[in-house]
């Protein structure tokens, strides 16, 4: 899923759409993380 919201963001292909693409994919990392620790 994290690709793929990196993906939607950055289409439009200029430097604030990839620093929002960035900030997606660590915040969906981020949540992967405290879902795997909530869950152990």
């Amino acid at each position: 899923m994290g690709l793929v919201s990196y993906c939607l963001v950055i289409y439009f292909q200029n430097v604030k759409s990839y620093n929002a693409g960035m900030l997606t994919a660590l915040s969906n990392r981020i949540g992967d993380v405290a879902l795997l620790l909530a869950i152990a």
